[in-house]
């Protein structure tokens, strides 16, 4: 949802309010503390994960949502550009 709204702005020209842009700091800064949190403070880990594992489980994730989000943005600016536009489900 946060890479959707930064690419919405950055392809679409999208504009985005104060408490929308309060909503995005806050969740970001939310999973910046979880995710460290569970790589530096770990004392106790579950199963055996190294913390590599977990750091390219990280970056798999950002990954796949950061994909999801271009090609989102890329759905509806061919939506709003094109007069042909086909939705994905049929």
């Amino acid at each position: 949802m946060n890479f959707f709204c930064f690419f919405s702005i950055i392809f679409l020209r999208k504009k985005l309010k104060v408490l929308q842009w309060a909503g995005i700091i806050t969740v970001v800064v939310g999973l910046v503390v979880v995710g460290l949190s569970d790589l530096l403070f770990d004392t106790k880990p579950e199963g055996n994960h190294t913390g590599g594992e977990k750091s390219l489980g990280i970056i798999l994730i950002l990954s796949g949502m950061i994909f999801t989000s271009l090609q989102v943005c890329k759905k509806r600016k061919r939506k709003y550009y094109t007069h042909y536009y086909v939705s994905g489900s049929i």
